[in-house]
Parts: C-alpha cells; sequence; structure tokens
C-alpha cells in the first residue's frame, strides 16, 4: 500500500430547496489514507429547476435538510 491508496470512510447525501422552483443536490465523500492518517473530502451538488433530469448520483438523494433553505 502506498500513500497514495485513499478509502472511503462514509458518504453523505442531501438535498434542500434553493428557490421557488429549484432543488439543489449534495453529495460529499469522507476519504482517509490509511498510510498517511490524513482526511479529505470531495463534494458534488447539483441544482434541479423545474423537471430538469437528474444525474444518476443523485437519483437516491432522500434526505431534506431543511436548514439550509434560506430563499
Amino acid at each position: 500500500m502506498n500513500a497514495f491508496d485513499w478509502k472511503i470512510d462514509r458518504i453523505e447525501t442531501c438535498w434542500y430547496r434553493s428557490g421557488k422552483f429549484s432543488r439543489t443536490y449534495i453529495e460529499v465523500t469522507f476519504w482517509y489514507s490509511p498510510v498517511s492518517c490524513t482526511r479529505r473530502e470531495t463534494k458534488r451538488s447539483f441544482t434541479a429547476e423545474g423537471l430538469e433530469a437528474l444525474p444518476d448520483w443523485a437519483l437516491t438523494i432522500k434526505t431534506r435538510n431543511r436548514s439550509l433553505e434560506n430563499y
């Protein structure tokens, strides 16, 4: 195993209303390296307006985070 081997610790997902007719989907992946004992995270998001098709990774997100809503 080298220093560039990263393992996924956990993945957190949620969605929230970002406008009157839009939703934002978020996926945060938490990584760790068992060799160097370091951590990092990557985040991706997608905002859908109306009946816009979602990307595959956002289709399974069911958890709504109302604390992010501020419209």
